[in-house]
């Protein structure tokens, strides 16, 4: 889910078997939080990233523990 400095829903977006995601959001400052997924232990903690104005796409990596040592 990714929500603007206010905590207003921008959108969410949902990963593909290889993991990866798109979303395209508006220039300011947004909070990336990742939800539970069934089978790992808690969540990713939340990325919070400031989008320029006609910036380019970049990567953001979010790391989930598997649980598994």
């Amino acid at each position: 889910m990714i929500t603007d400095s206010a905590g207003h829903e921008i959108t969410r977006a949902t990963t593909g078997a290889d993991g990866r995601w798109t979303a395209s959001v508006p220039a300011g400052l947004d909070m990336i939080t990742p939800q539970a997924v069934q089978g790992l232990l808690g969540t990713a903690n939340a990325v919070q990233v400031n989008v320029a104005a006609g910036s380019a796409p970049t990567s953001i990596e979010i790391i989930y523990d598997t649980g598994i040592r």
